[in-house]
């Protein structure tokens, strides 16, 4: 049976005898760098975590959450 996660979650118990981690993607902006879209997941194990995609939007040097999409919770 293949394992769920790759070799990094080895690593990462052997460095650092936990398995949670939090990932963020890369932005990816509109051509005028007014919204952005990124993805947040945490993770605490093989069957706990949560995540989400988020759309932001920047007003008055601001940035805002406008939407929030693909909840998942394990």
């Amino acid at each position: 049976m293949e394992k769920y996660y790759p070799d990094y979650e080895a690593a990462l118990y052997n460095k650092y005898e936990d398995l949670s981690f939090l990932k963020i993607t890369t932005p990816i902006y509109n051509v005028d760098k007014t919204i952005l879209i990124l993805s947040v997941e945490y993770f605490c194990g093989s069957l706990c975590g949560t995540g989400a995609t988020y759309i932001l939007k920047k007003e008055n040097k601001k940035w805002e959450v406008i939407s929030k999409l693909g909840v998942w919770i394990s």
